[in-house]
């Protein structure tokens, strides 16, 4: 089926790949006189071979099988079809060494399995091509012993390992020798202590950390060195400091930080931010079953006003922010989304100091703000370009509030769940809004 394509990409090849393209082609139309193989088409001593009438036809300098195409040329072919292609199955069906192609030719794989070392080994084996390897199925059941078969794996690029509880900085060490990886996932690997071996992993740009809960701030220093890293995940590293942060003080090409849930961390942790001036998405938000005894207050966000490339901030869960707090966020007139939810201390005041500076808002939600009411409506209703809103639990808002929403005619997501005061008749007024494709009602 796909010969129309594999033949132009393979005839630019050398003289003898042409030949092998002729002999296979007639190999294939002899499938009506018996196959491949049958009598018809097998050559006869003397250089003859048997015809359709007898006639004798001169010997061909090459007769190969399609099942003998190099496997160089099998990958480049491989190449052109997408990783789950159905196409895929239906050549490992063809032969034994077409099958082994498509194992060696694969690029991407997600493990699943109760026999973690074993099929490590058989990747690694069967597969050297890999780039892509996601092991995160396999949780808790794999370990640094089965990890150990990933280090002959050259071309990975990315790997997951999030959920691997047993996997600590030993068994990262079988990684530490795949300098192509770009992205790396490590979420929930609750036994890591010590990112040592990331550290000569110099090409990396992605690495999430999150719901490490005993990496240290020691742990977290190697990746200083990581100066190609765009993203960053250390969200919920409960043990990680202030002191942790200063590691991430040198990674100017960051794009993405996310230090939420770190509940060590406080407002002077966040003055190692000021470098990071390339950050366009930043998260800071509380873990929400500690939101009360939250570190970072008003003093926090001036460590962030400089910021200006931010597009979205998150900043949920922060109970110590006010409306003085929002009004140092005016500077970040890139913003996109602003996150606000359980921001309990802020009021309509401070959520019209933001609206009159920061319009470039798409979305902005204030779930669980419950101290806002229809006025704040008024000032969110100067946002023209703003597509998503999330007021619930907001018991002030009312039905008077809600017509002042059509003036905004982009919005396409509304949610107001649990808002008290809110019916369905007070939401009828937006059914002309046809920008409107979702509404989350009370």
């Amino acid at each position: 089926m796909h010969a129309a394509w594999a033949l132009p990409f393979v005839q630019q090849w050398t003289a003898e790949v042409a030949c092998w393209l002729r002999g296979a082609l007639r190999v294939l139309s002899g499938v009506a006189m018996g196959g491949p193989g049958g009598e018809a088409d097998r050559p006869q001593a003397g250089g003859t071979a048997n015809a359709v009438g007898g006639a004798a036809r001169e010997p061909e300098a090459c007769v190969p099988s399609w099942a003998d195409l190099p496997m160089d040329i099998f990958f480049r072919v491989m190449a052109f079809l997408p990783q789950h292609s159905p196409s895929l199955g239906s050549m490992r069906l063809t032969n034994a060494h077409w099958r082994k192609g498509v194992s060696a030719g694969l690029q991407s794989i997600v493990l699943r399995g109760q026999d973690p070392e074993g099929a490590m080994a058989w990747v690694a084996d069967s597969h050297p091509l890999l780039t892509v390897l996601d092991a995160k199925a396999m949780g808790p059941s794999l370990t640094n012993a089965a990890l150990a078969h990933v280090s002959s794996l050259f071309k990975l690029t990315n790997i997951s390992l999030s959920c691997c509880k047993h996997v600590d900085g030993d068994g990262l060490s079988a990684l530490s020798g795949l300098t192509h990886l770009t992205s790396l996932e490590l979420r929930e690997c609750t036994g890591l202590t010590d990112l040592s071996p990331v550290g000569p992993l110099s090409q990396l740009n992605h690495l999430d950390l999150s719901h490490c809960e005993q990496l240290t701030d020691d742990g977290l220093g190697p990746i200083c060195g990581l100066t190609c890293l765009q993203s960053l995940s250390v969200y919920r590293c409960r043990r990680v400091s202030n002191a942790g942060l200063n590691a991430v003080s040198g990674l100017t090409g960051l794009t993405m930080l996310d230090v939420g849930g770190c509940e060590r961390v406080s407002h002077e942790g966040l003055s190692v931010l000021g470098p990071l001036t390339a950050l366009a998405k930043l998260s800071i938000r509380a873990d929400p079953m500690k939101w009360d005894s939250d570190p970072i207050g008003v003093s926090g966000l001036q460590h962030i006003t400089h910021l200006t490339s931010l597009k979205c901030l998150d900043l949920c869960w922060r109970y110590r922010i006010t409306n003085s707090g929002l009004e140092r966020l005016s500077a970040l007139t890139n913003l996109e989304e602003l996150h606000l939810a359980h921001c309990r201390r802020i009021s309509d005041q401070g959520v019209l100091v933001l609206t009159a500076s920061l319009t470039n808002l798409t979305s902005i939600d204030l779930w669980g703000c419950v101290k806002i009411t229809d006025s704040a409506l008024e000032g969110i209703t100067a946002l023209r370009a703003l597509r998503h809103i999330d007021l619930s639990q907001c018991h002030r808002v009312t039905d008077k509030g809600v017509p002042k929403l059509r003036k905004l005619p982009k919005l396409a997501h509304l949610n107001v769940s649990r808002c008290t005061k809110i019916t369905d008749v007070g939401l009828r007024v937006l059914d002309d809004l046809t920008s409107l494709t979702r509404l989350v009602p009370p």
